[in-house]
């Protein structure tokens, strides 16, 4: 079989852009495609080991594959980011002044051993916007020479940069001590105990800006699902039965799915049951196994009772369908019955507790209790806004049983995630509620139910299901 023409061979057109694609073995199917919506632009690929002359030196054919190229495209995954052959072929790549396009196919920063070499490339993040769309962005930016100031570098990661001389440091530090050493003097004049803790906070979050503090980690929480008297529904732990009886009004006040976070609480005044708690990351990866709701400013989002995120509406959706086969299949629930997300009418009067309050916890503000941006979350990230005079000791989702319960015995509506409902026809992507870092009052009223676009992936939105009848 007649392999494949390399890039100095006749019938190349003189002038064509040709490009070297780094991955790893276990990513080739996905760097394989890459590289053939790459050709169908114009563009030539070289790729081991569809490019590899048999009866040559592999090494050989590499190093040659890397130097006849125009760039390198690095296929970024948790796979090439610990793969030495990648680092070396990106090594080599740098040595010879070629440009580095990083195209990342999962959420994820650069290993030491890459750091060096990428952070000032043309990112493309495949991850979040598809093949296709990262093909056309390199294809691009191949075409046209990159200009000064228009290279894009990965969220959280700087380039290295030299340092002052030490004289020069010295200086600096001097005139940094004084100007804290004079807000520290302004905060211990001002009378009120409110306004010295502003002073105080700001000059934490300073000393955390250029590295003389450490940002604090997450203090225990002052409000962990706090009781609130239940009025017109209640909550039962009961164990799960081998087989339940049918939910409804002379049903079980409590509905269990085999998971301690899956409950759902009957809702007299809707007919129907709430899930008490947003779906987690747990539950999520029993459906799709290889999801991964990530990280956020070095904090994760992934933990087990978390609740999952960076999950499309339709997603959230196919969820449902199959948690509700499954439950039927196993005899647990019957046929007139099903799970399935809320409608944004169903989602606010779930916030509302069957009243005309504003918010879900009454019509103050501050709110007293839930997870919306507080203190440690502007610890954390120096340039978020906060709500004074409010904590929480989140600085990014809590577990789902730690954000606060309503009257009606369901958690997290007052903010943990955003969450997704259908919208008045039923079928319109609606997203509800507010989440871990929110503060404006105006986006946490129990009526912000906003249409989105129903592909959207984000750090802070999920979602939770209901227990209703099935309709007409």
């Amino acid at each position: 079989m007649k392999n494949r023409p390399n890039p100095n061979e006749e019938g190349q057109a003189p002038g064509r852009i040709s490009v070297f694609v780094s991955h790893s073995s276990k990513d080739r199917p996905t760097a394989l495609r890459f590289c053939e919506l790459l050709e169908k632009q114009g563009i030539r690929c070289w790729i081991a080991p569809r490019d590899v002359t048999p009866g040559d030196a592999y090494g050989a054919q590499i190093v040659r594959g890397i130097e006849e190229a125009a760039a390198l495209v690095l296929v970024l995954s948790r796979d090439s980011n610990t793969s030495r052959h990648v680092e070396s072929e990106v090594a080599r790549a740098f040595e010879k002044g070629k440009r580095i396009y990083p195209v990342r196919i999962d959420e994820i920063m650069p290993s030491e051993g890459l750091e060096l070499f990428v952070t000032s490339a043309h990112w493309v993040e495949a991850w979040e916007h598809g093949i296709q769309k990262a093909v056309e962005e390199v294809a691009e930016a191949l075409r046209t020479e990159p200009k000064p100031g228009k290279r894009k570098a990965i969220p959280g990661v700087q380039p290295k940069v030299r340092r002052p001389s030490a004289m020069i440091g010295l200086v600096l530090l001097i005139l940094l001590l004084g100007f804290l050493g004079y807000l520290g003097f302004l905060a211990f004049l001002v009378r009120q105990p409110e306004e010295r803790e502003k002073y105080m906070a700001k000059m934490q979050i300073l000393l955390t800006m250029i590295g003389l503090r450490k940002p604090e980690p997450p203090p225990e929480p002052l409000l962990r699902g706090v009781p609130v008297a239940v009025e017109t529904a209640s909550v039962v732990e009961v164990a799960a039965p081998t087989r339940s009886p049918d939910p409804g009004p002379d049903g079980p006040e409590t509905w269990r799915v085999h998971d301690p976070h899956l409950q759902f609480v009957w809702i007299p005044a809707l007919g129907l049951y709430a899930g008490k708690h947003e779906v987690t990351n747990r539950q999520f990866l029993r459906f799709k196994p290889d999801h991964w709701s990530g990280m956020y400013g070095g904090r994760r989002l992934d933990e087990p009772t978390q609740p999952v995120v960076r999950v499309s509406h339709a997603e959230a959706e196919s969820f449902a369908e199959w948690l509700t086969a499954r439950e039927r299949k196993s005899g647990d629930l019957p046929k007139a019955w099903q799970f399935r997300i809320p409608t944004k009418q169903e989602w606010q009067e779930l916030a509302r507790c069957g009243d005309d309050r504003k918010y879900a916890w009454g019509d103050e503000w501050p709110p007293p209790h839930g997870n919306l941006a507080d203190r440690s979350l502007l610890l954390a990230r120096a340039t978020a806004g906060c709500i004074e005079k409010y904590h929480d000791g989140y600085p990014v989702s809590s577990p789902v049983d730690n954000s606060a319960t309503n009257k009606w015995g369901i958690q997290g509506m007052a903010g943990n995630v955003r969450e997704w409902a259908r919208g008045d026809a039923g079928a319109e992507a609606v997203v509800c509620g507010a989440e871990w870092d929110c503060h404006m009052p105006a986006l946490a009223e129990c009526s912000t139910c906003v249409p989105h676009e129903a592909d959207t992936r984000h750090v802070s939105l999920g979602f939770r299901l209901i227990l209703a009848p099935v309709g007409p």
